[in-house]
């Protein structure tokens, strides 16, 4: 049982970081209204791990130009 607890926490932590990854790169790729928009998010997203990622999700995606 112990093992299957480990394993879904390490599936749960892989998710998380293609996630993450996933919203670095959205960042990146795209053009925002305004440039300072996009370093803003990108640092968010960096230092903020999934919190920052998931904000940006619900909310970033829609400055996009």
């Amino acid at each position: 049982m112990e093992m299957i607890g480990g394993l879904i926490g390490m599936i749960i932590g892989v998710a998380i970081f293609i996630f993450w990854i996933w919203a670095l790169i959205d960042i990146i790729k795209n053009d925002f209204k305004d440039s300072a928009t996009k370093v803003i998010w990108f640092i968010l997203v960096f230092f903020l791990y999934f919190l920052g990622a998931a904000i940006y999700y619900f909310f970033g995606r829609e400055q996009k130009v």
